[in-house]
């Protein structure tokens, strides 16, 4: 199963056509809930910036750096794949620190590089 936190709808809709059961969060509170409740998580994404039109209707949807720092705080996921797939280099940066006490399987790839990658096949 694939994990997904994403506010982008056109990035989500990539990636649904992926992988088609997808689990997807634009926010950390409902992020951690979904990681807390499914453990058979394959592969994680994870963006940093979420979006500023979630947080005028609900309250701050957190960022990736957030969730981050729950799943070290909560030991979620240790040994699953991360990709921080953020264009936000500083920001996947400090995603990947935040993780690395933790987590060992953790790899920056920027969004279109992801991309690219996924149609060559080359992402296993």
């Amino acid at each position: 199963m694939i994990f997904l936190l994403e506010d982008d709808y056109d990035k989500y809709k990539w990636f649904k056509e992926q992988w088609p059961e997808l689990l997807y969060a634009t926010n950390v509170t409902d992020a951690v809930e979904l990681l807390q409740d499914n453990d058979d998580i394959d592969v994680i994404f994870l963006d940093y910036d979420l979006s500023m039109a979630y947080s005028i209707m609900r309250g701050s949807p957190g960022t990736g750096l957030e969730l981050a720092e729950e799943m070290v705080k909560l030991g979620l996921h240790t040994n699953t794949r991360i990709v921080i797939h953020s264009s936000s280099y500083s920001g996947a940066e400090s995603i990947a620190k935040a993780l690395a006490s933790t987590h060992n399987n953790v790899t920056i790839q920027p969004y279109n590089y992801l991309q690219v990658v996924v149609q060559e096949g080359n992402f296993t």
